[in-house]
């Protein structure tokens, strides 16, 4: 493929010989011709110069490539972009420009093509360079030369456009890991038929109630299920890791931070009045941010300024009912919601079933630095599913959580079932469109009873539109596979996660510092 040079861009366009329409009797043109022919000539090179740089700005980048597998889920790409390439890219830079560019000495729109070139490739340098490769990352993603899954490892600011010669310049990039997804076709499946009990009614009707009850505070001993508002200090040996003044937190047997678990909280609270301290051991988790911590236990000591507690009765006097009344109008909307329940863990458990046949039939080796990467898209991903199930926002932050706590091993297992989903998404065809994916977000606000446009503000602020189209994306395959499956079902009991049992706080137990606030915080305890 050829290409337009710079230099081509300033030749101009001369008139054939021999005699012209308004030449003198002697074959010379007249004044007045001459200059209507120069005009002619100038408007003739510049409508042809304007054609020829759009024609080449629709011309595809020719540039060579060569890619090395680095590891399963890594690629080294090399990429060279000849100097013809360069200098027609840096043609059309200039002929965006060339009408309005200021030059001492000429009028804008008359400046020499040569001294264009020359005073402003150093102005244009930057800007071509993005160009250039932009151009090439969306031809390797239309050639689909791999599948990445993150954006590409490169340092903008230490690749340079050289003045001669070719462009070339490499990067690191995470991809999915390349494999085929055979036999997923008659898989044979369980799937699981619930039943609820009275208990579990009566247990989350007294949930219900305990949600649109107030608290107050209380002039004595603190019992299982109050509250106590307090400053939180977590320390490590005679070291402050982390504080916090003012938590509302909930007395259960467990409290739970991103990367740690106190197991003895409630045994340690239960009987605390306002005004007293206790101290409690938490556990810390091996995905710590502090690797000082990480496996380790510190210690929480728990200040509490006031101890509150759910006024049960004074919602139903409030609504002019007995407590008895109120519970049977809330066992309807408890039902519904225990229903909601048992079509997810029908839907979750047939997943798992699923996902364990297919993750069997594929091995790929996953790199830590990817695993950790990816965890704070999964802790996105498992919020919006399990908002779009209708959680309470205590029971999400619970098993975000847990998820944090254990992400090396849980996140390497959804890392595998989301690249197999993909890979048979991409096989079969699978796509979500706009409106699949109005309907999710009208799907999630009628759980969350919340407006659709304060979901899609949500998904928009935390940057999740493409965890939601993955989600979409993942539940369309499992259907597919679900045509073809074959299915037995089964009796079993609904186990649904206890929410008496665990507090969850969105807080870890180290607090990430820079150098100069580690140095002033040390100075402060010294």
């Amino acid at each position: 493929m050829t290409s337009s040079n710079p230099s081509d861009f300033d030749e101009s366009l001369s008139s054939s010989s021999g005699d012209q329409p308004g030449s003198g009797a002697s074959g010379e043109p007249s004044p007045e011709t001459e200059a209507d022919s120069g005009r002619a000539v100038a408007v003739a090179a510049e409508q042809s110069e304007e054609e020829e740089g759009a024609q080449a700005s629709q011309i595809p980048l020719e540039y060579e490539h060569a890619i090395e597998e680095v590891d399963a889920c890594k690629r080294r790409v090399l990429v060279t972009i000849p100097q013809r390439e360069v200098q027609r890219f840096f043609a059309n830079e200039l002929s965006e420009i060339q009408d309005t560019a200021a030059v001492p000495g000429f009028r804008p729109g008359h400046v020499p093509r040569k001294l264009l070139e020359k005073r402003y490739w150093v102005e244009l340098k930057d800007s071509l360079k993005v160009k250039l490769m932009l151009a090439a990352f969306e031809d390797l993603s239309e050639k689909k030369a791999f599948a990445p899954i993150s954006d590409p490892d490169l340092d903008l600011a230490s690749v340079e456009l050289p003045d001669a010669g070719d462009f070339v310049f490499e990067f690191s990039i995470e991809v999915r890991p390349e494999f085929t997804v055979e036999n997923w076709k008659g898989l044979k499946l369980q799937k699981p038929v619930y039943s609820m009990t009275d208990a579990q009614r009566d247990h989350r009707v007294r949930q219900a109630l305990e949600n649109l009850a107030e608290l107050k505070e209380v002039d004595g001993p603190a019992e299982l299920g109050d509250y106590v508002v307090a400053d939180i200090t977590l320390r490590f040996e005679d070291r402050v890791v982390n504080s916090s003044e003012n938590e509302t937190i909930r007395i259960r047997p467990t409290l739970s931070f991103l990367d740690g678990v106190a197991d003895t909280f409630g045994e340690v609270m239960v009987g605390v009045q306002a005004g007293e301290t206790r101290t409690c051991p938490v556990a810390v988790s091996q995905e710590c941010q502090d690797p000082e911590l990480a496996g380790k236990t510190v210690e929480a000591v728990i200040k509490v300024r006031t101890v509150k507690r759910l006024d049960v009765a004074r919602v139903a006097a409030a609504q002019g009912a007995t407590l008895e009344e109120l519970s049977k109008e809330l066992r309807e909307t408890v039902d519904r919601g225990l229903a909601t329940a048992m079509a997810n863990a029908q839907a979750k458990a047939l997943r798992e079933g699923i996902l364990d046949q297919l993750i069997d039939q594929v091995r790929f080796d996953l790199p830590q630095d990817l695993v950790k990467k990816q965890t704070a898209r999964e802790v996105r991903r498992m919020a919006l599913e399990l908002q779009s199930q209708g959680h309470s926002v205590e029971e999400i932050q619970a098993q975000l959580n847990q998820l944090q706590r254990q992400a090396g091993e849980k996140v390497a297992r959804l890392l595998r079932e989301h690249f197999v989903l993909e890979q048979l998404a991409e096989q079969e065809g699978i796509d979500a469109s706009e409106e699949d994916l109005e309907r999710e977000v009208i799907r999630i606000a009628e759980q969350m009873n919340e407006s659709p446009r304060r979901v899609r503000a949500r998904i928009e602020q935390e940057n999740a539109w493409d965890v939601l189209r993955n989600q979409v994306i993942e539940r369309k395959v499992i259907d597919r596979v679900l045509e073809f499956a074959e299915i037995e079902e089964v009796a079993r009991e609904l186990n649904l996660p206890d929410r008496d049992v665990e507090f969850a706080l969105s807080e870890s137990v180290a607090r990430v510092k820079s150098d100069q606030a580690v140095s002033q915080s040390q100075g402060e305890e010294a």
